[in-house]
């Protein structure tokens, strides 16, 4: 018995807690309930749910103009209907800078520190993520007043003004890096072209035929012709006739006084950063004062093609003698044949800006058209084949023959820039004999006058994801677009336009046994890459007054 008393009593404990928490809620929720009533009694006692300004006046009217409260409270708030209206008109103003520099009105004071503390936090954050002020607003989690509204609405026009100055490629506040950026984007989301496919009629019905390997002028006609329009827009080659013969006599002169002061030299690379080799030709970087080139793991420093300063900078192009390249230590001869590049590379910039009006810029319409001031030459010179030990590699995707530079796409370019590269060849006796025609000041022979040798070529490819990765010449697709393979006079210059580095792979194909020499002009990134900023980093080092400043410094300049 004791023990079911025990259990009786602990069952009506139970029931009477339970009984105790619903009379607990009813009657919060009966307190909730009234409160809501007194509230909507208080507004309509006021005049009503909606309490702008005009309306707390008309209530106040009705309730009549002999009571002293409500006359003092109608004065009051005829006050804040002239500060609001002289508040929005200052806002509309046509001034927008004024409006811009303005700030935003306070929160209100009803709300605790708390709160406006979170409030400000997440204002300076959004402030920090995004400019734009319509998101500002939706941000910061709170109703707006009317104050607020206007003048963020004032914002947007400025905002909107700002961003249509931005699109419009006349304007003169962004470099031409910044408006590519934003109206065409990066080399990384330019889109390869369309697939490009060989299609003949049979009996009025359109058939497709299979699809070469890779095309050439000479075989394929009118197939490379529509090929090389369709999908590698941005190729352009000048042929030696059309050049004007002073161009082809100051490469030449250029090439043989580099030469004859032992600018080439074989570089050590190493392609995908395992063992080091050695490069099949010789070469040298030629360039703006303090301009750089990192390729294959390797970061060469140009020789400068102008006059420059105590300090290693860019002289004005007034004077173009060699005195401050002799204070560098340059022969007279040198000198003058990086002075001589550097002057026909202003004439490839030139060229380079005529043809990209007349090929690129009508099919961009408004969008602007990527750089062609060249910063930079990369000059190869080849030794005949005889001469070289090493062998060269085949091209193993398409059958084309030995490459003397193998695929790639130049890196270290600015997005969107044109490349220039000039071709030429001589005889093989030009080379041991180069030192006794100069000092004899004999004519060189230009490539106009020599035999037309079209051995030499270059080799062209879509880039896409299953031509990046090594594949085999008999698991070439049918359907994708061939590769183009274009024979190279001596004397020819070709170029890259614009977005043809971003989305093509190009080779060279070696060919007669002659002394070769290429000029590639390109635009190189500057910036961290450039000797003035190595400079200006190794001048804090040594300035550095702590070790702490040393560490921070040292990292800065290790990491470039």
């Amino acid at each position: 018995m004791s023990t079911h008393n025990t259990i009786k009593k602990n069952r009506n404990a139970e029931q009477h807690q339970i009984n105790n928490t619903k009379n607990k809620e009813k009657m919060l929720h009966s307190n909730r309930t009234s409160t809501k009533k007194k509230k909507n009694k208080k507004r309509k006692h006021d005049g009503g749910t909606n309490l702008t300004v005009p309306n707390m006046i008309t209530a106040l009217e009705e309730k009549g103009p002999n009571n002293k409260r409500n006359a003092s409270l109608k004065e009051g708030c005829r006050y804040q209907q002239k500060l609001l209206m002289t508040n929005t008109c200052a806002l509309s103003n046509s001034n927008l800078e004024q409006r811009k520099k303005s700030p935003l009105p306070k929160f209100s004071q009803n709300n605790n520190n708390k709160k406006q503390k979170q409030r400000h936090n997440s204002k300076d954050l959004t402030n920090s993520r995004n400019n734009n002020p319509r998101k500002k607003s939706l941000s910061m989690g709170t109703k707006t007043t009317t104050l607020e509204r206007d003048h963020i609405n004032s914002k947007n026009i400025i905002f909107e003004t700002t961003s249509n100055a931005t699109n419009g490629i006349s304007s003169n506040n962004l470099s031409l890096a910044t408006k590519l950026k934003r109206m065409r984007g990066t080399a990384a989301s330019s889109i390869p072209p369309k697939e490009w496919s060989k299609c003949g009629r049979i009996n009025g019905a359109a058939k497709q035929n299979d699809n070469k390997a890779f095309l050439t002028p000479q075989h394929d006609g009118h197939d490379y012709v529509d090929c090389r329009d369709k999908c590698y827009k941005g190729f352009h080659v000048e042929s030696p006739c059309s050049l004007p013969p002073s161009l082809h006599s100051h490469f030449e002169q250029s090439f043989h006084g580099l030469h004859l002061n032992n600018f080439f030299q074989y570089d050590a690379v190493q392609p995908g950063r395992k063992k080091l080799s050695e490069t099949f030709v010789t070469r040298t970087l030629v360039g703006n004062p303090g301009t750089t080139y990192k390729y294959l793991g390797l970061r060469l420093f140009s020789h400068p093609w102008c006059e420059v300063d105590e300090l290693g900078n860019r002289r004005s192009e007034e004077n173009c003698g060699t005195s401050s390249l002799l204070k560098l230590g340059y022969t007279q001869s040198a000198s003058k044949a990086l002075i001589t590049m550097g002057a026909v590379n202003r004439q490839l910039t030139t060229r380079s800006n005529t043809i990209l009006s007349q090929t690129i810029a009508p099919d961009l319409k408004n969008l602007p058209v990527g750089s062609a001031e060249y910063n930079l030459t990369l000059i190869n010179r080849m030794e005949p084949m005889g001469t070289i030990q090493k062998s060269l590699k085949p091209e193993s995707l398409y059958g084309m023959g030995k490459t003397s530079v193998s695929w790639h796409t130049d890196s270290g370019l600015q997005d969107f820039s044109s490349i220039a590269v000039y071709h030429t060849l001589e005889e093989a006796y030009s080379s041991s004999n180069s030192t006794e025609n100069h000092s004899s000041n004999e004519k060189i022979i230009t490539p106009s006058s020599a035999v037309e040798d079209i051995s030499w070529k270059v080799a062209l490819r879509v880039s896409s994801n299953t031509t990046k990765t090594s594949i085999s010449s008999s698991s070439l697709a049918i359907n994708r677009t061939p590769a183009l393979c274009v024979p190279l006079p001596s004397g020819s210059l070709y170029y890259l336009l614009d977005e043809f580095n971003h989305t093509h792979e190009h080779a060279v194909i070696s060919g007669s046994h002659k002394l070769r020499y290429s000029s590639t002009h390109r635009v190189a990134r500057e910036g961290r890459g450039t000797w003035q900023y190595i400079r200006d980093k190794c001048q804090d080092v040594i300035e550095a007054s702590t070790i702490a400043e040393f560490i921070s410094f040292s990292s800065i300049v290790s990491d470039d």
